[in-house]
C-alpha cells in the first residue's frame, strides 16, 4: 500500500535515466524491487542492489544524496520469469512493487505479463523494460510497446531522465488508480543519458502486507471471459484521462505552426532541437505521447484536424503512427500523416539528429542550410585511430577456457559444432578467438546443442561432438531444464559451464551459484548437476591449461551427457580486487619473435601467421606425446622443418610446401629420394621426407609459382655477376639463392638437359624426372641464364669465367669413373660397364643384353645398389649378383637402398672381392674371394659386370689442376678459415666449389643443395661482407660422419595421401619445438588487451595487466616470464 502523501520538498539530482527509474520509484513509496541484470537497463536494479547493501554517498549522483530512503526489499532473481511472478506476489501482499529487465527479458517474462491482468493485484505493479535500438547489447532490437497492446496493460514512453523519474512516480499512480500493472519504456538513449532533475520527499513506506483470499486469484477458464471484460473496461476507466492529459499533450503550439509533429521518447528531444536549429520553430506544432497505451485517441485527433501535413517521429515500429493512422480513419480527419518509409525514416536502429533535420525539411519543404567545411586531415586523422573492438577484459578466465578449448580441439575444430551463449562469454564468438558456431538468445547454447545432436544423429562421422558454452548466470536463469531434457534424452552434448561466480557482462551481479556473502543461500553447481543425473562432472580450473585440456580431451570422448565446470572467479569483482597483486609479467625481447632457423633477417619465411600454425604449435608445445627439439631434425638445405611441419599440421599444404622453396627449389624430389638425415636413427622423429613428397604431390601447389617468381622480381638488384659451373643440385641450389638475392646469374651445363645425375643416372622408376625438370626448369623462369652444352676446359677455362664474372662456382660433379683393371683387361668392351655409363643405357632403353645372363655389380655405394636394382628390371637379366669389399654394416649406400635390394630379392655378398677373371663363352667366370685375400667364397658366371666402386674428378684444363689445390681423387680443397666453398690454391680468390666436386661435400642430393647454399652464401661473404654464416653449417657437416645402416620406417605418409585429415591427426603425435620470428600466437588466438604489438615486438601493458600469467603458458617461443624470474628462465618452449 502507498503510504500517505507527504508535503513535497526539492533535491536537485544530477542522474541517469536508469537511476532516475530507481528515485522514482523511492518517491512512489516502492517496497519490493525484482530484477535480472541486462543492458541497458542494469543501473535500475544496481542502484537498489547498492542501497541495500549501503554502498551510497551523499553527491548529486547518487538516488539518495540525503540518506533519507529506507532501501526495499530486494533481489536479483534467477530470471525474468521468476522476478515477474514474484513481484506479482509482491504486489498480491500489498507491498508496491517494482521489476525492471531489458528488452528481450520480458520475453521470458511475458508469460505472467500476459495472465496477471485478468486477475487482480493488491498494490501497484510497476515493470520497467528498456529497449536497445540499435542493437548495441542486445540480441534484438525489439519494440517492446507491443507487450503493452498484447497484455492490455498501460505502458509509459519515456524521452529524458526527468520523465523517467516522473513517470516511474506516475505509473505507479496509475497502477493503483487501475490495479494493472503498468509498463514504463525506456530506450539506450535514455537509459544512459544524465540530467539534472528535481526530486521529491521519500515517503515511508508501511512497511506491511498481507493477503486477501479473492477468487480473483485463482486462474481457471470458467471466469477468464468475464475477467478479459473486466479488464477492458479498467483500461477505458476515467482513471486514466489525467495521466493522459498530462503526459500526452502538445509540448510547442506557435501561432504560424502549418506542420504538425507527432512524437514519442527520445524523439521529442531530437525535434525540438532540430526545430530550433533550422529555425523552423514557428512553422512546427509538437503533440508528444508520453502514455502510449491506452492510446490518447481524442487528444490526437483533436491535433490532426488542424494541420495538413504530419510527421509522426518514433524509434522502431510504428506505434504510434498506427495508431495515428486509425484515428484519423475514425474521425475522417483530413491530414496527410507521414511516418515510416517516409523521408528517410525506418524501423530499424536509433533515430539520430541527422536523421530528423532531413526529415523536417522534407517535410516542410525548407532547405537545409549548407554545412560549414569539414576540419582538414579529420579523415587521416580517424584512419589512423586504433580499432577498439569488444574484448574480454585482461587475465579474464573465460579467455582463458576458450584457449584451452582451442587447444584441446585443435585440429578436431571441423568436427565440434560450438553452440555459444550471451554475456561475457559471448565475447568468444570475436576474433581472436572465434570459438563460437552459433549464437542466438539466453540460454539456447545448450537446447540448440541437443537439437544438432539429434539432427546429426546419421552423421557417419562418429567424430562429431557437439559443445554447448554456457556462463554460470545463465545456467541458472535458463540451462537447468535443458540440461535435464539433455539427461533425459540421452544426448550426446559435452557442455562448458564458464563458473566466474559473478553475471560478469554487466557489472558482476550475484546469482544462486556465487552469493555466499549475502542473505541468501548459494547452491553449488555440480552438486545440482550431479543431482539432475549427469554421470560425467569435471571442475578445472582455466588458468591451469594442462588440467583445462586434459579435462576437455576426456569430456568429448564421454558416450552421453558430460559437464565441464570451469571455474575461476571475475577479476572484475570486489573480492578479486582486494587480493595480493601478482608479479607483473615482462616479455624477453631476444626470444620474443626470435627466428631460431636463422639470424639472417635477408633470408625470406613464407610462413603465414594466419593459417593456424601457430595454434599448431602451441597445441603441438603441450599436448604431443612426442615434443621434438626442431633442431635435432635440422636440414642440411637448413629448411624450415618446424614451419613446414606446423603448417602441415594447420593443414595450409602451400604454404607448407612454399617454406620449403624458401630454401630449395627441390621439394618434389626430396620428398623421393633425400635420405632423410633429418629423421635420424632412432625413430620417433617427424618424417620430414614423407611430408614433402605429399605437400608437392598436390598438383595446383606444386605448380604454381607465383611466390618465387615475385620474391625475385621484387628482390633489389644487386651489380654482381656469378658463374655455376654444372647444372645439377648443387649448382642450381647455388643460382637458386643468388638469383633470389638480387645476382646475375648464369649457369654452364656440358650436356643438352640440366638435372646432372639425377636427370641421366638415376633410374626412372626411384624418380619422377618429368617433376624433377619442372624443378629444374625453374630456374630459368626465375631469369637464371642456363648456356646447355658448354663444358668447362673444352668450351670455356676456368681463368676465362673467374676474370669476366665478380665469382664462379665450380658444381660440375666428379665426372671420372674409378676403374677395375682385373675386369676391364678380361673383357670385351661390351659386356662391362661403369655404374653410371650403365644407367644412363638403362634410363634411355639402349642396354643391350643377351637373354639370359647373370649381371654381376661390383661395388657398395648407391650406384651400385641402383645398377643391381635397374639391371634386375632389364627383361634380359635372370640373375644379379652385388659384390662389395665392406662388410654389410660398413657398405656406403644408404640403409634405404641396400633394404629395397635385399627386398628385390638380390644376391648380395658382402666382404668380397674379385680373386680372379677368365674370358668364357657369352661373358667369364669370376671368383670371388674374402676380403683381403681370404677363402674363396664363390664362383660365378656373368655375362655383364657394372663397375661401382666410385667416381673422382678429371682435370678441367690443362693447367687447371696445378692452380687449384686438390685432394688425392681430384676433388678439390677448400681455403682454410675462409669464406665457405672457397677453393684453395689459384691465383684468383673468387672461385668456390659445391657438391661432391669439393672435398669437403657428402655426396647425397641433400648433401649437393646444402653444399650449393654454402658456396652461395660464401659468394654473398666475399663480395657484400655479409656477417651472417651459413645456417646449415652443421647439419651439412654432420654428413661426413658415418651414415647409419639402418633407419626405422615411418607409417604417416600412406594415411596422410590417402586421407589428409587422418594423416593430419596421426601427425598430432608429433611436436617440433622452436622459436619462430612471424610467431604472434598471442596475438592471432589468444587476444589479451594487455599484449601489444609494437615495433615488430610483443610488449606488455602493465597499466592494464593482471599478472594472471596465462600468457607465459601460451607463448611458444617461452619470451615471456614473470618479473621475479630470472629472464632465462625457459618458457614451454625452450
Amino acid at each position: 500500500m502507498i503510504a500517505p502523501a507527504v508535503p513535497e520538498t526539492v533535491v536537485e539530482l544530477c542522474l541517469l535515466g536508469n537511476e532516475a527509474v530507481a528515485r522514482g520509484a523511492l518517491e512512489a513509496g516502492v517496497e519490493g524491487v525484482f530484477a535480472y541484470p541486462g543492458t541497458p537497463s542494469t543501473e535500475i536494479s544496481m542502484s537498489f542492489y547498492n542501497l541495500q547493501r549501503g554502498v551510497s554517498d551523499n553527491s548529486p549522483r547518487s538516488i539518495d544524496p540525503l540518506g533519507e530512503a529506507l532501501p526495499p526489499y530486494f533481489e536479483f532473481s534467477i530470471n525474468e520469469k521468476v522476478a515477474m511472478e514474484k513481484a506479482i506476489a509482491f504486489s498480491i501482499g500489498h507491498r508496491p512493487t517494482l521489476c525492471c529487465m531489458k528488452n528481450v527479458g520480458l520475453n521470458v517474462a511475458s508469460d505472467p505479463l500476459l495472465n496477471i491482468p485478468y486477475q487482480a493485484l493488491g498494490a501497484a505493479l510497476v515493470v520497467v523494460v528498456c529497449d536497445d535500438p540499435g542493437c548495441h547489447s542486445s540480441s534484438n532490437e525489439q519494440d517492446s510497446r507491443h507487450w503493452a497492446e498484447a497484455a492490455k496493460v498501460p505502458l509509459f514512453d519515456v524521452g529524458s531522465p526527468a520523465e523517467a523519474c516522473d513517470m516511474t512516480r506516475e505509473a505507479f499512480a496509475l497502477s493503483t488508480a487501475l490495479r494493472l500493472p503498468v509498463l514504463v519504456r525506456l530506450t539506450t538513449r535514455v537509459c544512459h543519458s544524465r540530467a539534472t532533475l528535481h526530486g521529491r520527499a521519500l515517503p515511508r513506506p508501511s512497511g506491511q502486507g498481507h493477503f486477501d483470499r479473492l477468487p480473483q486469484h485463482v486462474n481457471v477458464p470458467g471466469r477468464n471471459s468475464s475477467s478479459h471484460r473486466l479488464l477492458l473496461e479498467r483500461l477505458a476507466d476515467d482513471a486514466v484521462i489525467p495521466f493522459n492529459q498530462r503526459h500526452s499533450r502538445i509540448v510547442a503550439e506557435p501561432p504560424t505552426a502549418s506542420h504538425g509533429v507527432i512524437v514519442a521518447g527520445v524523439s521529442a528531444g531530437y525535434v525540438l532541437e532540430q526545430a530550433r536549429d533550422l529555425d523552423l520553430a514557428q512553422d512546427l506544432a509538437v503533440l508528444k505521447i508520453g502514455l502510449i497505451h491506452p492510446f490518447p485517441a481524442d487528444i490526437v485527433a483533436t491535433f490532426l484536424q488542424r494541420f495538413e501535413r504530419v510527421l509522426v517521429v518514433e524509434e522502431l515500429d510504428p506505434v504510434i503512427e498506427n495508431q495515428v493512422r486509425l484515428t484519423a480513419q475514425k474521425r475522417a480527419c483530413p491530414s496527410n500523416i507521414f511516418g515510416k518509409g517516409d523521408f528517410g525514416l525506418e524501423s530499424v536502429g536509433e533515430l539520430s539528429p541527422t536523421l530528423i533535420r532531413q526529415a523536417l525539411c522534407a517535410l516542410t519543404g525548407h532547405t537545409e542550410p549548407a554545412t560549414g567545411p569539414a576540419l582538414p586531415g579529420v579523415a587521416d586523422w580517424a584512419a589512423e585511430l586504433p580499432e577498439r573492438p569488444p574484448t574480454m577484459c585482461a587475465g579474464c578466465p573465460h579467455r582463458a577456457t576458450y584457449y584451452g578449448l582451442k587447444l584441446a580441439l585443435s585440429q578436431q575444430r571441423d568436427n565440434a559444432i560450438l553452440c555459444g551463449d550471451i554475456g561475457c562469454l559471448g565475447l568468444g564468438a570475436l576474433p581472436p578467438l572465434r570459438m563460437m558456431d552459433t549464437l542466438h538468445h539466453m540460454g539456447m547454447s545448450l537446447s540448440m546443442a541437443q537439437g544438432l545432436d539429434a539432427a546429426l544423429a546419421d552423421d557417419s562421422d562418429d567424430r562429431r561432438r557437439i559443445i554447448a558454452l554456457l556462463g554460470d548466470g545463465t545456467f541458472f536463469h535458463s540451462g537447468i531444464p535443458a540440461l535435464i531434457n539433455a539427461v533425459y534424452t540421452r544426448a550426446r552434448v559435452t557442455v562448458i559451464i564458464f563458473d566466474n561466480r559473478a553475471i560478469a557482462m554487466t557489472g558482476g551481479q550475484p546469482h544462486p551459484g556465487a552469493d555466499a556473502n549475502s542473505p541468501f543461500c548459494e547452491v553449488a553447481i555440480e552438486p545440482l548437476v550431479r543431482g539432475l543425473g549427469v554421470e560425467c562432472i569435471i571442475t578445472m580450473d582455466p588458468l591451469d591449461l594442462d588440467q583445462t585440456c586434459a579435462a576437455i580431451q576426456q569430456a568429448m570422448v564421454f558416450d552421453g551427457v558430460s559437464v565441464l565446470v570451469s571455474k575461476s572467479p571475475c577479476l572484475m569483482l570486489a573480492s578479486m580486487a582486494s587480493a595480493p597483486r601478482r608479479p607483473p609479467v615482462t616479455v624477453d625481447p631476444m626470444r620474443c619473435r626470435h627466428c631460431d632457423n636463422h639470424d639472417d633477417p635477408g633470408l625470406h619465411c613464407s610462413q603465414n601467421t594466419n593459417n593456424g600454425s601457430g595454434l599448431a604449435r602451441a597445441r603441438g608445445n603441450r599436448l604431443a606425446r612426442h615434443r621434438i627439439e626442431a633442431h635435432s631434425q635440422q636440414c642440411p638445405a637448413n629448411i624450415c622443418n618446424h614451419g613446414f611441419f606446423n603448417a602441415i599440421v594447420a593443414g595450409d599444404y602451400q604454404t607448407a610446401l612454399e617454406i620449403v622453396r624458401d630454401k630449395m627449389i627441390f621439394a618434389a624430389t626430396c620428398g623421393e629420394i633425400c635420405h632423410r638425415p633429418c629423421e635420424g636413427t632412432k625413430g620417433g622423429l617427424v618424417p620430414i621426407r614423407q611430408l614433402k613428397a605429399f605437400v608437392s604431390s598436390i598438383a595446383e601447389h606444386q605448380g604454381n609459382l607465383a611466390n618465387v617468381q615475385q620474391r625475385v622480381a621484387m628482390a633489389e638488384k644487386t651489380p654482381y655477376r656469378v658463374a655455376v659451373v654444372g647444372a645439377g643440385p648443387a649448382g642450381l641450389s647455388a643460382a637458386y639463392d643468388l638469383v633470389q638475392a638480387g645476382y646475375t646469374v648464369t649457369v654452364l651445363e656440358k650436356d643438352d638437359e640440366i638435372g646432372g645425375l639425377l636427370t641421366h643416372v638415376i633410374p626412372d622408376y626411384r624418380l619422377d624426372k618429368r617433376r624433377y625438370q619442372q624443378e629444374a626448369g625453374l630456374l630459368e623462369k626465375l631469369g637464371v641464364e642456363i648456356q646447355r652444352n658448354t663444358a668447362l676446359g673444352r668450351d670455356v677455362g676456368l681463368a676465362q669465367l673467374a676474370t669476366a664474372h665478380d665469382a664462379v662456382i665450380l658444381a660440375c660433379g666428379l665426372d671420372q669413373a674409378i676403374s677395375l683393371p682385373v675386369v676391364e683387361n678380361a673383357l670385351p668392351p661390351d659386356r662391362w660397364y661403369f655404374a653410371n655409363d650403365f644407367l644412363r643405357r638403362f634410363n634411355s632403353n639402349t642396354l643391350e643384353l643377351s637373354p639370359g645372363l647373370t649381371v654381376l655389380v661390383v661395388g657398395g655405394g648407391n650406384s651400385a645398389m641402383d645398377a643391381a636394382r635397374a639391371a634386375q628390371r632389364h627383361p634380359a637379366v635372370e640373375r644379379v649378383i652385388v659384390s662389395c669389399i665392406e662388410r654389410a654394416e660398413k657398405m656406403p649406400a644408404f640403409a634405404e637402398e641396400i633394404e629395397a635390394v635385399h627386398t628385390a630379392g638380390i644376391e648380395v655378398l658382402d666382404n668380397s672381392e674379385i680373386g680372379h677373371c677368365e674370358p668364357a663363352d657369352g661373358g667369364c667366370w669370376i671368383q670371388l674371394d674374402q676380403t683381403g685375400g681370404g677363402r674363396q667364397l664363390t664362383r660365378v658366371k656373368a655375362g655383364c659386370v657394372v663397375i661401382a666402386i666410385g667416381q673422382m674428378a678429371s682435370p678441367l684444363t690443362t693447367g687447371t689442376r696445378q692452380a687449384l689445390s686438390c685432394a688425392a681423387n681430384g676433388r678439390l680443397l677448400e681455403t682454410p678459415n675462409a669464406v665457405p666453398g672457397r677453393v684453395a690454391g689459384g691465383t684468383g680468390s673468387n672461385v668456390f666449389v659445391a657438391g661432391d666436386l669439393g672435398a669437403a661435400n657428402h655426396q647425397s642430393l641433400i648433401g649437393a643443395i646444402g653444399s650449393g647454399k654454402r658456396a652461395a652464401t660464401g659468394v654473398r661473404q666475399l663480395l657484400e661482407e655479409r656477417p651472417y654464416p651459413y645456417e646449415g653449417e652443421q647439419a651439412l657437416a654432420a654428413l661426413h660422419r658415418e651414415m647409419p645402416t639402418q633407419r626405422p620406417r615411418t607409417s604417416v605418409l600412406h594415411p596422410l595421401a590417402a586421407d589428409p585429415d587422418r594423416g593430419r591427426r596421426a601427425l598430432l603425435d608429433f611436436a617440433l619445438v622452436q622459436a619462430c620470428a612471424r610467431c604472434s600466437h598471442c596475438i592471432d588466438d589468444f587476444g589479451c588487451p594487455s599484449l601489444v604489438l609494437k615495433n615488430g615486438q610483443i610488449t606488455i601493458d602493465q597499466a592494464t595487466c593482471t599478472g594472471c600469467g596465462l600468457c607465459i603458458e601460451v607463448c611458444p617461443n617461452g619470451a615471456i616470464h614473470a618479473a621475479l624470474e630470472s629472464a632465462a628462465s625457459p618458457g614451454r618452449d625452450n
